[in-house]
């Protein structure tokens, strides 16, 4: 009958049947004071059925507050995942662009055979042939012909 049940729940039955609680009284005592109560001994079913009720209760209550951390662990644990697969995913999107920018500079240092220069020497001296010819065209801009 008391199997499983707990200082506050013997409390809360010997309260029940009107007996006088000492704060210091120990589980035993307080199962002493319940079964040698009058009220107990004229409806022992109702109160064995109620203390199981309160007993039942509270392990229900425990059985869900753990499945509600239980729950926010898991969540944690995927907001953890996620987070790492966003650092991956930044290493790789940071590899990506250090490859991008070795090739593009590989491309701009490539040399071209029928000029035997590279090619930012390529653009360099495009971007002063069109200037020099644009300048000539023009005739001003002194600036432009120290180029």
């Amino acid at each position: 009958m008391f199997r499983g049940a707990r200082k506050e729940e013997l409390i809360l039955i010997a309260d029940e049947l009107g007996e006088i609680i000492n704060p210091e009284m120990k589980v035993l005592d307080l199962k002493n004071l319940i079964l040698n109560s009058d009220k107990y001994k004229t409806d022992k079913v109702f109160i064995d059925d109620y203390l199981d009720s309160i007993i039942a209760d509270r392990k229900s209550k425990e059985e869900q507050e753990r499945l509600t951390e239980q729950s926010k662990l898991e969540i944690e644990k995927i907001k953890l995942e996620q987070i790492k697969l966003e650092i991956e995913l930044g290493k790789i999107n940071l590899e990506r662009v250090k490859l991008d920018s070795q090739r593009d500079s590989n491309d701009l240092q490539r040399i071209n055979p029928e000029t035997n220069q590279t090619s930012i020497e390529n653009f360099i001296q495009s971007v002063r042939t069109y200037l020099f010819r644009f300048l000539k065209n023009k005739r001003d801009g002194i600036y432009f012909s120290l180029l």
